[in-house]
């Protein structure tokens, strides 16, 4: 009992994770490059003793660490949903929220603005092909994938028919490519990775500079509720 919980409680702390990447607008903490992608690296270090021949170990190291990945890309994917959720509360003939939402969106608004209206497009002309484009642009790395979810809420597409193709494009395409391709890299490439293992400030700025942002977020989609 106590294994199974010590393994549902890490698995847990994976989830947040991956929400915690993926929760602000155009923006996260780098959970992946801070926690995912130096734990596959320790695995697939781990293994050494295991395998002389670096194939079986990359196929190992990727069977003991797809769990994880899996779980991680799964919060990923829920952590898209506050920007659609921000979005289908809004009505979009209403000019004044609309262009509250779009300020949040930052200092490229009328950028953004366009990326939306062109995303609604898509969905408005053929709804049935909402599920394909949604898949396909969470299937890929895409910092700016909110505007997808944005432009489901404005369309008022469901969480099921929002979520579900993010899940199987984020969780079972994206996350396993990107571990595939870790375990490749460091298996072939590990001595000039491990030479710049350093983190470094930048990193640490860019989390505080996204908290922050994130907090914002909070605030303004409150302040909206309430006026």
């Amino acid at each position: 009992i106590q294994i199974l919980t010590r393994c549902l409680l890490n698995y847990f702390i994976w989830f947040l994770l991956g929400i915690a990447s993926s929760i602000g607008f155009g923006t996260g903490m780098q959970t992946g490059v801070l926690f995912v992608f130096p734990e596959i690296i320790a695995e697939y270090q781990r293994n050494n003793e295991l395998y002389t021949n670096i194939e079986s170990q990359i196929y190992y190291s990727y069977y003991r660490c797809i769990p994880m990945v899996l779980i991680w890309g799964f919060g990923t994917a829920f952590g898209e949903l506050p920007p659609y959720i921000f979005a289908s509360k809004i009505n979009y003939k209403d000019g004044v929220k609309l262009d509250k939402m779009y300020k949040i969106l930052g200092a490229n608004s009328s950028k953004g603005k366009n990326s939306v209206n062109n995303t609604m497009e898509i969905f408005k002309r053929n709804k049935k092909y909402s599920f394909t484009t949604i898949l396909f642009l969470s299937a890929w790395p895409n910092a700016m994938f909110d505007i997808c979810g944005i432009s489901a809420g404005l369309v008022k597409l469901s969480v099921r028919e929002f979520l579900i193709p993010t899940i199987i494009g984020k969780a079972f395409i994206k996350s396993p490519i990107q571990l595939g391709f870790i375990l490749y890299s460091y298996a072939y490439y590990g001595d000039s990775i491990t030479q710049n293992n350093n983190i470094g400030y930048l990193y640490y700025l860019w989390n505080i500079f996204v908290i922050g942002f994130t907090l914002y977020i909070f605030k303004e989609y409150i302040e909206s509720i309430v006026n």
